[in-house]
């Protein structure tokens, strides 16, 4: 019998990936199809090759000037109010560092949607103060750890029988976009080696890869490597992973938060999420390597390159200087570039580096949030919150 071609992943694909990837791959999930078109904003992405390093060539997923809030977040936020408008949700309650509350509440405000954003009170200048003006937006600083931080956000949810959003699922739905993507791209242009891309709990690069191997069921797609990158100060995943532990144990826990330099990766602790990781890594082959200082100066020096390619960071003046706001892309360019440097990524060898923020736009301006839990016990504060929020 004649040997029959391979299927073509993608064909017919009308509407451009630099407006939005969840409308051009939407095909996927044919019920939510609907949905998402109410929803969809702007969630657009691209591919480039930045440059040759040492004999490897880098290539960027953009996901920060196409996207409507400028963080990959986006796609989360989209796929979940989709689904919230699908289930009929009117208010909804999150915990976020910055970027997915910010994104959430951006598009659930388009929607008419009721939102309670957690954020850690570290995070607050990371807050867009245009993602939160409405009087539907309410924004809680909470001057406690993340494990805490989620707790009084599943506490508040539960007393007063508001929905806690995102479940796993809707992530790993926005996840799978960002893989059809690269698939689309790997099929008519250039196969990658390698993905990279810092983490804090890791669910997006999950979901990637679950979608990956759905794929691999239907057509003649290979997943790449991944490298996963962590900031030194805070890399339990890294600490595990070169132990070859399938789970975290406390030794791993190393948190320094007067040395991060992402404030938003606070994840102390993803002690749910890192088995999964581990079996990805295992099953698809790859790395994990931690991120310091002088790897991110490092990729800094790049960011004329990345200029040519209309990435410009936005910054804001904190303490008299100018900082970028969203330092997540530069950390996983600076990673790859350690990861080269090391040997652990080949000559010859092909990386495609996820930046997954830092020219969204901004303003000067501090977010004022609508309350602030700083010694309050979590039973305390859940009562507090419901009489300020007339939800008793």
């Amino acid at each position: 019998m004649k040997k029959q071609p391979p299927k073509k992943l993608f064909k017919n694909l009308a509407f451009p990936i630099e407006d939005s990837a969840i409308l051009r791959y939407s095909f996927r999930f044919p019920k939510m199809q609907s949905f998402f078109k109410k929803t969809s904003i702007k969630e657009g992405s691209r591919i480039f090759k930045l440059l040759l390093y040492k004999d490897v060539e880098i290539f960027i997923k953009d996901e920060t000037t196409l996207m409507h809030t400028g963080t990959y977040k986006t796609l989360d936020a989209c796929v979940s109010i989709a689904f919230c408008k699908k289930l009929g949700f009117k208010k909804i309650a999150f915990s976020s560092g910055a970027n997915l509350g910010s994104a959430i509440s951006e598009y659930a405000k388009k929607q008419g949607i009721e939102t309670f954003s957690f954020h850690p009170t570290s995070t607050i200048e990371k807050l867009n103060p245009l993602f939160f003006n409405n009087k539907n937006s309410h924004v809680i600083s909470v001057t406690k750890h993340e494990k805490a931080i989620k707790k009084l956000t599943k506490e508040f949810a539960q007393t007063y029988n508001i929905p806690l959003i995102p479940p796993l699922k809707w992530r790993f739905v926005a996840s799978a976009f960002r893989a059809l993507e690269i698939a689309e791209y790997s099929e008519t242009n250039n196969k990658f080696d390698w993905i990279a891309q810092i983490v804090c709990a890791a669910y997006g690069p999950i979901g990637i890869y679950k979608e990956f191997e759905k794929l691999a069921k239907k057509y003649t797609f290979r997943a790449p490597k991944y490298l996963g990158l962590q900031q030194h100060a805070n890399c339990p995943m890294v600490n595990a992973w070169q132990e070859n532990q399938n789970h975290l144990c406390p030794r791993h826990i190393n948190a320094k938060p007067a040395k991060y330099i992402e404030k938003a990766l606070y994840n102390t602790n993803p002690a749910k999420s890192y088995p999964l990781l581990f079996d990805l890594l295992k099953k698809h082959g790859g790395n994990m390597l931690s991120v310091d200082l002088s790897d991110y100066t490092k990729a800094t020096k790049f960011k004329k390159k990345l200029s040519k390619h209309k990435i410009n960071f936005t910054t804001k003046t904190l303490d008299r200087r100018k900082e970028i706001v969203e330092k997540s892309g530069l950390l996983t360019l600076g990673g790859t570039l350690k990861a080269i440097d090391k040997g652990v990524v080949k000559k010859g060898e092909s990386v495609l580096c996820l930046l997954t923020g830092g020219c969204g736009p901004f303003t000067e301006k501090t977010l004022i949030p609508a309350n602030v839990i700083k010694k309050e016990k979590i039973k305390d504060a859940v009562k507090l919150l419901g009489t300020d929020f007339g939800l008793n």
